[in-house]
Protein backbone atom coordinates (compact mmCIF):
# COMPACT_ATOMS: atom_id res chain seq x y z
CA UNK A 1 0.00 0.00 0.00
CA UNK A 2 2.93 2.41 0.80
CA UNK A 3 4.56 1.86 -2.43
CA UNK A 4 1.29 2.31 -4.20
CA UNK A 5 1.12 5.76 -2.65
CA UNK A 6 4.62 6.81 -2.94
CA UNK A 7 4.64 5.64 -6.99
CA UNK A 8 0.99 7.52 -7.04
CA UNK A 9 2.08 10.91 -5.29
CA UNK A 10 5.43 10.84 -7.56
CA UNK A 11 3.88 10.83 -10.83
CA UNK A 12 1.42 13.53 -9.89
CA UNK A 13 4.78 15.72 -8.54
CA UNK A 14 6.43 15.04 -11.76
CA UNK A 15 3.11 15.66 -14.21
CA UNK A 16 2.84 18.77 -12.06
CA UNK A 17 5.80 20.51 -13.16
CA UNK A 18 5.47 20.18 -16.93
CA UNK A 19 1.71 21.11 -17.47
CA UNK A 20 1.55 23.18 -21.18
CA UNK A 21 -1.56 24.52 -20.55
CA UNK A 22 -3.07 25.82 -17.11
CA UNK A 23 -7.08 24.73 -17.19
CA UNK A 24 -9.04 27.45 -15.65
CA UNK A 25 -9.98 27.18 -11.76
CA UNK A 26 -13.98 25.98 -11.56
CA UNK A 27 -16.56 24.37 -9.85
CA UNK A 28 -17.93 21.20 -11.91
CA UNK A 29 -20.94 19.06 -11.92
CA UNK A 30 -19.97 15.56 -12.76
CA UNK A 31 -22.46 13.63 -14.51
CA UNK A 32 -23.89 10.17 -15.98
CA UNK A 33 -21.22 7.26 -15.95
CA UNK A 34 -20.46 3.85 -17.47
CA UNK A 35 -17.93 1.52 -16.93
CA UNK A 36 -16.87 -1.87 -18.55
CA UNK A 37 -15.04 -3.99 -16.10
CA UNK A 38 -11.75 -6.34 -16.91
CA UNK A 39 -13.12 -9.72 -15.00
CA UNK A 40 -16.36 -11.44 -14.25
CA UNK A 41 -18.07 -10.88 -11.62
CA UNK A 42 -18.01 -14.22 -9.05
CA UNK A 43 -21.71 -15.45 -8.64
CA UNK A 44 -25.34 -15.33 -10.86
CA UNK A 45 -25.11 -11.78 -11.93
CA UNK A 46 -23.18 -9.51 -13.86
CA UNK A 47 -21.80 -6.07 -13.07
CA UNK A 48 -24.11 -3.02 -12.80
CA UNK A 49 -21.81 -1.18 -15.51
CA UNK A 50 -24.50 1.70 -15.89
CA UNK A 51 -24.04 3.98 -12.40
CA UNK A 52 -26.03 7.41 -12.72
CA UNK A 53 -23.38 8.92 -11.32
CA UNK A 54 -23.70 12.88 -9.65
CA UNK A 55 -21.12 14.50 -8.17
CA UNK A 56 -18.87 18.39 -7.59
CA UNK A 57 -15.45 18.35 -8.48
CA UNK A 58 -13.30 21.63 -7.86
CA UNK A 59 -10.27 22.36 -9.78
CA UNK A 60 -7.83 25.12 -8.78
CA UNK A 61 -4.19 25.33 -10.61
CA UNK A 62 -4.72 22.14 -12.29
CA UNK A 63 -4.91 20.20 -8.89
CA UNK A 64 -9.14 18.77 -8.69
CA UNK A 65 -10.83 17.01 -6.01
CA UNK A 66 -13.78 15.52 -6.64
CA UNK A 67 -17.11 13.85 -4.42
CA UNK A 68 -19.77 11.51 -5.96
CA UNK A 69 -22.67 9.28 -5.22
CA UNK A 70 -23.78 6.70 -7.75
CA UNK A 71 -25.09 3.05 -8.21
CA UNK A 72 -21.79 1.01 -7.94
CA UNK A 73 -20.73 -1.97 -9.74
CA UNK A 74 -22.91 -4.32 -7.31
CA UNK A 75 -26.03 -2.38 -7.30
CA UNK A 76 -25.37 -0.72 -4.06
CA UNK A 77 -25.43 3.05 -3.37
CA UNK A 78 -22.19 4.21 -2.86
CA UNK A 79 -19.58 7.17 -3.07
CA UNK A 80 -16.31 7.96 -4.42
CA UNK A 81 -13.94 10.70 -3.17
CA UNK A 82 -10.98 11.43 -5.56
CA UNK A 83 -8.54 13.99 -6.10
CA UNK A 84 -5.38 14.32 -8.06
CA UNK A 85 -3.61 16.39 -10.75
CA UNK A 86 -4.43 16.94 -14.57
CA UNK A 87 -1.45 17.34 -16.96
CA UNK A 88 -3.04 19.74 -19.82
CA UNK A 89 -1.81 19.61 -23.40
CA UNK A 90 -4.29 22.59 -24.26
CA UNK A 91 -7.92 23.59 -23.11
CA UNK A 92 -9.19 20.52 -24.97
CA UNK A 93 -7.23 17.39 -23.85
CA UNK A 94 -5.72 16.58 -20.06
CA UNK A 95 -5.04 13.54 -18.08
CA UNK A 96 -6.40 13.12 -14.92
CA UNK A 97 -3.76 11.42 -12.45
CA UNK A 98 -5.52 10.67 -9.21
CA UNK A 99 -6.34 8.73 -6.25
CA UNK A 100 -9.67 7.43 -5.56
CA UNK A 101 -11.28 5.67 -2.48
CA UNK A 102 -15.10 4.14 -2.55
CA UNK A 103 -16.59 4.97 0.69
CA UNK A 104 -19.37 1.94 0.83
CA UNK A 105 -16.39 -0.79 -0.03
CA UNK A 106 -14.52 -2.54 2.89
CA UNK A 107 -11.87 -3.75 1.43
CA UNK A 108 -10.85 -1.13 -0.11
CA UNK A 109 -7.41 1.30 -0.18
CA UNK A 110 -6.85 4.67 -2.57
CA UNK A 111 -6.88 3.25 -5.59
CA UNK A 112 -4.74 5.12 -8.47
CA UNK A 113 -6.29 6.25 -11.83
CA UNK A 114 -5.74 7.83 -15.02
CA UNK A 115 -7.81 8.46 -18.01
CA UNK A 116 -8.07 11.29 -20.97
CA UNK A 117 -10.31 14.10 -20.53
CA UNK A 118 -12.07 15.83 -24.03
CA UNK A 119 -13.16 19.41 -23.32
CA UNK A 120 -15.55 21.40 -25.41
CA UNK A 121 -16.74 24.72 -24.36
CA UNK A 122 -18.49 23.96 -20.65
CA UNK A 123 -18.66 20.36 -21.62
CA UNK A 124 -15.85 17.33 -21.15
CA UNK A 125 -16.01 13.90 -22.43
CA UNK A 126 -14.01 11.70 -19.40
CA UNK A 127 -12.66 8.57 -19.06
CA UNK A 128 -10.75 6.63 -16.65
CA UNK A 129 -9.18 3.51 -16.04
CA UNK A 130 -8.65 1.83 -12.51
CA UNK A 131 -6.66 -1.00 -12.53
CA UNK A 132 -7.79 -3.81 -10.47
CA UNK A 133 -6.40 -3.71 -7.21
CA UNK A 134 -9.59 -3.66 -5.15
CA UNK A 135 -11.06 -6.84 -3.97
CA UNK A 136 -15.04 -6.16 -2.70
CA UNK A 137 -17.23 -9.09 -2.69
CA UNK A 138 -15.04 -11.48 -3.62
CA UNK A 139 -14.43 -10.34 -7.02
CA UNK A 140 -10.90 -8.01 -8.25
CA UNK A 141 -11.46 -6.46 -11.48
CA UNK A 142 -10.39 -2.93 -12.70
CA UNK A 143 -12.91 -0.89 -14.63
CA UNK A 144 -13.07 1.38 -17.85
CA UNK A 145 -15.14 4.42 -17.21
CA UNK A 146 -16.92 7.63 -19.51
CA UNK A 147 -18.93 10.08 -18.37
CA UNK A 148 -20.02 13.41 -18.56
CA UNK A 149 -18.70 17.13 -16.55
CA UNK A 150 -20.46 20.40 -16.62
CA UNK A 151 -18.49 23.52 -15.67
CA UNK A 152 -20.81 25.55 -13.79
CA UNK A 153 -18.50 28.46 -12.31
CA UNK A 154 -14.99 29.62 -12.49
CA UNK A 155 -13.33 31.61 -10.43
Amino acid sequence: MKTKLITALSILSLASCTTAYKKPDAVNVNVGGFTHHTADRKGKKDFNEAHNNIGVEVEKDNYFMNVETMKDSFDNRNQLIAGGYKYCWNEYVCMPLGLGYFTGYKNVSFIPYSGLEFNVGRFTLRTAFMPPLAVEQGTKTGFFFVGGRFRVYEF
